[in-house]
């Protein structure tokens, strides 16, 4: 009886959905699944792929910005943002409070 619970319990958590940190941003914009996301982000992406990982951005023309719901120690909000060149390309990356 007890190896037939382990195995329901294995059976269990095997067939229990993969946490998407893609999807979990873009449905509750949470810092933590931001930066499960941002690390899926490849470091020479171009905008296409970061619209298919974080969804649609704050575009600035010049950098897209992902907001979470986190506010940073100065009062402003956490957003990772990645700058864009002109071919449409990331040349840098980061996550911090952005106060404008």
């Amino acid at each position: 009886m007890k190896t037939l619970n382990v195995c329901f319990f294995l059976l269990l958590i095997s067939c229990h959905p993969k946490l998407n940190p893609s999807k979990h941003y873009q449905e509750h914009g949470d810092i933590s699944s931001l930066k499960a996301a941002f690390k899926l982000v490849p470091k020479e992406a171009d905008t296409v792929t970061l619209k298919k990982i974080l969804g649609t951005p704050v575009n600035f023309g010049f950098d897209y910005r992902y907001y979470s719901d986190s506010i940073g120690p100065k009062g402003c909000p956490v957003a990772a943002v990645f700058w864009i060149n002109d071919e449409g390309r990331v040349t840098e990356r980061e996550i911090f409070e952005v106060c404008e």
